[in-house]
């Protein structure tokens, strides 16, 4: 998937302002669109080096919670496992990485390939038999940028939208996914698969602005 640097060199000036500004838009309106819309909150502190996040919903549901590579949602219980990783760190591949999240029963529920990193969007996720893509709309140095998550090949409505919150700095240097806002729509997979693909996915709009060298 073509990075934000790459469009940007294909655009002119005038092309490139024009789609800023209609990424800007859309970050705007991010609290006007229909649907569920989720937020993260700091859960119990179980490790020195870890929280919990809770993914809420504006009636003050809890959608999953996430501990690490452990999450929870609806009454049960799943584990990311990684089968292939990139060794190298600041190497940059569409296809470094697949992950699995596992049920406590140890069927696998979703999948993905690929991974967000410094600026590229390569991560592809598959659930209940349809693959998804995660493009990130908007420029690496201003922030305000939204990632829709729309089904692969296909040119149908985003099944949610992800908000990043903060400056490109706290996100490249941060962890956690408290400064990402989330939308899911009506018309999407029902919710118990919904929390799990946004409980994934929340991270992807963070390591996104991460750089080579990083961390």
């Amino acid at each position: 998937m073509e990075s934000s640097k790459e469009l940007r060199r294909r655009l002119s000036k005038n092309e490139w302002r024009q789609l800023t500004t209609t990424n800007e838009q859309e970050w705007l309106a991010f609290p006007n669109f229909p649907g569920t819309h989720l937020t993260w909150q700091k859960g119990e502190s179980r490790r020195w080096d870890y929280h919990s996040w809770d993914l809420v919903s504006a009636d003050g549901g809890t959608w999953a919670t996430r501990h690490g590579r452990s999450i929870a949602a609806f009454g049960r219980n799943y584990e990311i496992r990684t089968i292939l990783k990139n060794k190298r760190r600041n190497y940059i591949t569409d296809r470094a990485t697949r992950c699995e999240l596992v049920s406590s029963a140890g069927d696998i529920v979703l999948s993905w390939t690929g991974s967000h990193f410094a600026g590229n969007a390569g991560t592809v996720m598959s659930i209940g038999g349809r693959s998804y893509a995660f493009p990130v709309r908007g420029s690496k140095y201003n922030a305000k940028v939204v990632m829709p998550a729309i089904e692969a090949g296909g040119s149908g409505s985003p099944v949610a939208r992800f908000r990043l919150t903060c400056g490109w700095y706290r996100a490249a240097q941060g962890s956690g996914p408290r400064p990402v806002q989330v939308v899911v729509s009506p018309d999407s997979l029902p919710n118990h698969q919904m929390a799990l693909v946004v409980a994934v996915a929340s991270l992807w709009l963070r390591s996104w602005f991460d750089t080579p060298g990083a961390g």
